[in-house]
This record gives structure tokens, C-alpha cells and sequence, in this order.
């Protein structure tokens, strides 16, 4: 091996740095870099000087080179790697993972990275979207074909030879009946194109790839990610609630790609299906012809119509649940009426059964323009090493002429019961909700629809005012608790709301709500003492009103303190701090409060009864005795606010 080395990207000086040769390959130009290393173009001795025999290398990092584990990793790459065997996906040509710069060998392709084609020349559409979803599955059929998940499949993994894709960089594939690899918990890749069950280290399955096919079409369709862009953390939240954002997406294809792309591996279409959809698509037909949704049902087995094949529901052995049977042809129903479907679950759900044999992967560079081997490409128009215009010189693929039939006792989703897409019935994919497509169904607020509880409520009232005629100061200060009660409650009930509203029922969500408590009761103090002034000063003046024109018009003498212009002015009062500013809250949550607290209805007629009662008792008992109020619990023989009143408005 020559001495002769390159620096391996911005490395400081006393860094290892990568050789300039390794075994039988002279290292070119860089392609690109990852997380695991580096991919060089490269020469192999004797290969010809136009270029046409040029390989990809791809070079662990020098600071992963030292770590055993990595080694391992790459070594089960190029055992994977080598196992597909199609024109469209990279195959393995040479490997040494046990040198002193660990490195893989693959065909270099004269061809750029989807997502560069698509920047450069706009969003792919109509035939070029249609070959670009069947170059990918005949990709995917190959991978899962020998039992291998690729795990990251993406735009920058997709390499475009004039209008044919090839599949590179298997860096985090895994071979399916590797068990070992389930226990590494290492998740590495693009935000936005990681699946939710490669994001949370759940169990990866074929429709993982199949939800990256979804991603990278409604990418190239759109020129955007089909999660948005943002912090990380914000686009792979996106990605476990299933937040997709394709309002650019064809219209006519967005269904196909919403369904994929749900959160739930055994919610999306299976390949079949998949591959149906997109042919119909590509006759101009309704995707959702094609697509089942499945959903669980409630132990409720439907009987199978006379027309039908005969189908059958399972009681899975851990839950007991029933499924509802899996069909696979869509049923003609009159297009002016709607079938029923049954709701798409609100939270979401751990598969029962764990796939057998799947792996955490593990992160390789981010793909160069490696190629499959033992083809000839030449360079596409443009390029130095060759003269043609990107077309494939071998290798190409047959593309299937007609969707296969989908049968249903067959396929990863077979004892899932789906609820076929009808031409009245809408479907959870055919139209974008408040939330985008695919988005999991979110409950409506709690509190609608729910009993208003308006008589109880007057009955409260009615006891407060009966107090006010005889102690007002108690009766404003049970008001006021009240009202900071109510509001509180209100403001923890509605943050709840919002918080499952945007992320769905969490396990969080009581604790979260329990620390924020004090907070809310903050909130909902200052928001009383600010909502109180109003109908305070209004009861004050509503009282002295009342007190004067009965004295003026010779009705009654009485006084600002005595308990008539009292319960009068308090009255007014109350009723302003429940219809007037900032009532809202206040009104809400005094239903919330007395809907807990009274659930059942005849201790609710019991205790209206006993506020009516004794409110009116006291009431009739004051105007009676015809005496001032008191000024409990404080000490005050006058009214508080008798210095506020003009001597020419006071009785």
C-alpha cells in the first residue's frame, strides 16, 4: 500500500488520514460523506483511462476504523450487500473490513442523487413519477426478496441514469432473520425519511420500506419533504404523529401516499396493493380503488355477503380483540350514498405480534453515486465519462404490464381487517383533514355536547343572592372562590385539549397537567381579580340606583345597606361577571366543575332543590325583617363603598 495519503475531509493536523490507495484501488474525487465514512471514486489497477470500469469505495471514518463494533457492522453490510442481485440496487464488488482503513467496494453509476435531479430540474410528474415508483418497487421486491430490509430509503439514496433509478447505500439494511442486530437500538439516518418504527426502535418490517417508497415519491412529486423542514427533533415528532404535509402532492396520487406513510406499519398498504394503486394512477383511475384501510373493530364479526368470498375474523390470542375480515376487492356501491366505515383509532397501538427477525440498523455514509456492478453505464450527456445521454446500456429491468390480483388470506396483513374505499365512502386518505393527510384522528373537546347544566347553575345563583341580601361581603367572597375554581379548571381542561389535539393521548399527559396545576391557578386568580372589577362596580352603582329611585318615588325608604338594593345590585352584579368580559372561561368552567362533582341526575335535582330553597328562604327572610345587611366577617357597620357615592345620589 503506497504511504501517498489525503486528508479525509477537514481533518486538524495529526489526524489519520485516509490512503491514497487501498488494495487494488486508487482513490479519485470525493462523492460524498456520512456518519459511518467516506465514498471515493476510485480506479482499479489495469482499469481503462475513459473511466468506464471505475468503482465507489466507501472508507470508514478513521475514528470509527479503531472501533471493533463498527468493523462488525460493516462486515454484515457487505454480507448483505451481497445477496441482491438486480439492476436496481447497488451490489457488492469488493470488501476489506479487516485492514487498517476498513473499506467497500461498489460500481460507480454517472448519476446524480434524486434530490439534486430535483432541484435542479423541478418536481418529477405524470409517466416520469409513474416509472419512477415501478423502478424503486422492482428495487424493493429485490431487497425483500432475500430477506433484507433496507431501512433508508430516501432521495439521496436513489441515483437517477437518464430516467431509471438505482438503490445505493445499504449502510443501515438489515438482514431480516438477524436477531442480533434487533438489540443494537442504534437509529441513524435523514429526519424526515426515517420511518416512525425506525425512529422509536420498534420492530421494522418490509412496509418500513414501502413507507420510504412513499416518502421519496411525494418528495420528487413535490420538490418539499413530505414531513416539512425544521429542527430535528420537530420533523421526526412529525414523523411519530404521522403530520404529513403534501399539500403540493398530485391529488391524484395523494392518497396512495397518505395511506403509506401512516405512523402504523399495519394500517399502510401492503406492496400489492401498493403497486395496483399506482397503476391505476397511471391509467387516470381513482387510486383508492385499490387501497383497503384497516382498522380494528369492537368484537363485532361481520357476516359475509352472499356475493363475497367467505371470510374469516381471528381473536388474536393475546388481546382477545377480534379483527375484521381482510378483503381485497373493493365493492361497487351507488356513488349518491355513503357507506359506513368505522373510525380510524385515536391512539395509537403497539403491534400484538413482533415480525419475526428484524434488526436496528446501523448508519452508513450518505450515498455517493455508488452503483450495482457488473453493468455498463454510460455517462449521461454533460458527463466526462461518456458520451451518451444517461441511458442504461444493460440491465434493464422488466416492468410489470398489469397489477397482480391481491388475494386475501395472503400477505403481511392477511388476518387485518380492512375497510374497503367505496365511490360514496370517504376515506381517512381521500381528502386533507385540519391536520394534513394521514394525520391520526384527534377526539373533538370533551366538554361539547355534554349537559349545560343551566338550571343547576340558576339555582346557585339564586342561594347567592339570598346570602347577598343578608351578608354580601360572604356572598362576593364565595363568588370569588368560585370563580378562581372554575377558571382554573377551565384553563387545565382546555391546555388538555389543545396538548392531545396536536400529539394525540400520551401516557404524559396527566403528569404534565398535575406540575402545571399551580400555574393554571395563577393564571386563573388574576384573570378573576381583573374579570371581578367590572361586575363589582356595576353591582355598587346597580344597588345605589335602586336604593335611590325606590326612596325617590315613594315606594320604599330605604337605604344603600339594607338588603332589598342589596340583593338587587348583587344580582346585576353576578349576572355581569357570568355574560360580561371574561366570562367565557368562568361559564365553562363551572359547567366542567358541576358536571364532576353532580355526575348522577338525582343528586344533582337534590342539591339544585336545597340552593333553591334555601336561597329563596333566605331572601323572603331579609326583606322581612327589613333590617341592613351585615358586613360579615369584617367589623363595618357602614358599606365600604358609602364615601364613593355623591351626597346628592345617596337615599
Amino acid at each position: 500500500m503506497s504511504p501517498e495519503t489525503t486528508p479525509l475531509g477537514g481533518h486538524a493536523e495529526g489526524v489519520p488520514q485516509t490512503p491514497r490507495r487501498l488494495g487494488i484501488y486508487t482513490l479519485g474525487r470525493r462523492l460524498g460523506e456520512g456518519g459511518m465514512g467516506v465514498v471515493y471514486r476510485a480506479r482499479p489497477d489495469g482499469g481503462p483511462e475513459d473511466g468506464s470500469r471505475d468503482v465507489a469505495i466507501k472508507v470508514l471514518r478513521p475514528h470509527i476504523a479503531h472501533d471493533p463494533d463498527a468493523r462488525t457492522r460493516l462486515s454484515r453490510e457487505v454480507a448483505t450487500l451481497s445477496r441482491v442481485s438486480s439492476p436496481r440496487v447497488a451490489a457488492v464488488l469488493d470488501a476489506d473490513t479487516e485492514g487498517p482503513a476498513p473499506y467497500i467496494v461498489t460500481e460507480f453509476v454517472p448519476g446524480p442523487p434524486l434530490d439534486h435531479v430535483v432541484s435542479a430540474e423541478g418536481p418529477v410528474t405524470g409517466a416520469a413519477l409513474v416509472d419512477l415508483g415501478r423502478g424503486l418497487s422492482e428495487a424493493l421486491t429485490a431487497i425483500h426478496g432475500v430477506g433484507i430490509v433496507h431501512r433508508d430509503l430516501k432521495p439521496g439514496n436513489v441515483l437517477m441514469v437518464g430516467p431509471d433509478p438505482v438503490v445505493i447505500d445499504f449502510g443501515i439494511a438489515q438482514v431480516a432473520d438477524d436477531v442480533r442486530l434487533t438489540m443494537t437500538g442504534l437509529v441513524m439516518g435523514t429526519p424526515g425519511y426515517l420511518s416512525p418504527e425506525v425512529v422509536e426502535g420498534g420492530a421494522v418490517t418490509e412496509a418500513t420500506d414501502w413507507w420510504g417508497w412513499a416518502a421519496t415519491l411525494a418528495f420528487a412529486n413535490s420538490g418539499t419533504p413530505p414531513f416539512g423542514r425544521g429542527p430535528m427533533s420537530v420533523v421526526l415528532d412529525r414523523v411519530i404523529r404521522g403530520r404529513t404535509q403534501l399539500d403540493d402532492v398530485d391529488p391524484a396520487i395523494r392518497p396512495l401516499l397518505a395511506a403509506a406513510l401512516d405512523p402504523e406499519p399495519e394500517r399502510r398498504p401492503h406492496s400489492d396493493e401498493v403497486m395496483r394503486a399506482l397503476e391505476l394512477y397511471a391509467a387516470h383511475r381513482p387510486v383508492t380503488e385499490a387501497l383497503t384501510v384497516r382498522v380494528r373493530s369492537a368484537g363485532v364479526r361481520p357476516a359475509p355477503d352472499a356475493d363475497d368470498t367467505q371470510v374469516h375474523a381471528r381473536t388474536d390470542a393475546v388481546s382477545g380483540d377480534s379483527w375484521s375480515p381482510h378483503t381485497a376487492v373493493t365493492p361497487r356501491v351507488d356513488p349518491t350514498r355513503v357507506q359506513p366505515m368505522a373510525p380510524t383509532p385515536q391512539t395509537r397501538q403497539a403491534p400484538l405480534q413482533r415480525p419475526a427477525g428484524q434488526g436496528a440498523g446501523q448508519a452508513g455514509p450518505a450515498g455517493g453515486y455508488a452503483a450495482p456492478l457488473g453493468r455498463s453505464y454510460p455517462a449521461p450527456a454533460g458527463q466526462p465519462n461518456g458520451p451518451g445521454a444517461g441511458q442504461r446500456t444493460a440491465g434493464s429491468a422488466p416492468r410489470p404490464s398489469s397489477p397482480q390480483p391481491v388475494h386475501g388470506n395472503q400477505g403481511p396483513y392477511a388476518s387485518q381487517g380492512p375497510v374497503p374505499y367505496t365511490a360514496g365512502g370517504q376515506s381517512p386518505y381521500a381528502a386533507p383533514g385540519p391536520q394534513g393527510f394521514g394525520q391520526p384522528a384527534r377526539g373533538p373537546d370533551p366538554r361539547i355536547g355534554r349537559p349545560m347544566r343551566t338550571g343547576t347553575l340558576a339555582t346557585g345563583l339564586v342561594a347567592l343572592v339570598g346570602i347577598a341580601a343578608v351578608a354580601p361581603l360572604l356572598a362576593w367572597g364565595l363568588l370569588v372562590i368560585w370563580s378562581v375554581a372554575a377558571r382554573a379548571v377551565d384553563h387545565v381542561v382546555t391546555s388538555l385539549v389543545l396538548r392531545r389535539h396536536e400529539a394525540g393521548p400520551r401516557r404524559s399527559d396527566m403528569p404534565v397537567t398535575v406540575l402545571t396545576s399551580p400555574w393554571h391557578l395563577f393564571v386563573a386568580a388574576l384573570s378573576t381579580g381583573l374579570a371581578l372589577l367590572l361586575p363589582v362596580a356595576f353591582a355598587i352603582a346597580a344597588t345605589v340606583i335602586t336604593a335611590g329611585g325606590l326612596t325617590e318615588s315613594g315606594l320604599l325608604q330605604v337605604g344603600v345597606a339594607d338588603s332589598l338594593p342589596m340583593a338587587v345590585g348583587s344580582l346585576l352584579g353576578m349576572l355581569m361577571a357570568w355574560w360580561g368580559p371574561g366570562g367565557l372561561a368562568l361559564r365553562r368552567g363551572s359547567r366542567t366543575m358541576v358536571r364532576s362533582v353532580l355526575p348522577h341526575p338525582t343528586i344533582t335535582t337534590a342539591v339544585a332543590g336545597v340552593l333553591l330553597v334555601g336561597g329563596l328562604a333566605l331572601l323572603v327572610w331579609a326583606l322581612l325583617q327589613g333590617n341592613q345587611v351585615s358586613w360579615w366577617p369584617t367589623t363595618w357597620d357602614a358599606p365600604p363603598f358609602l364615601d364613593l357615592i355623591p351626597q346628592a345620589l345617596r337615599p
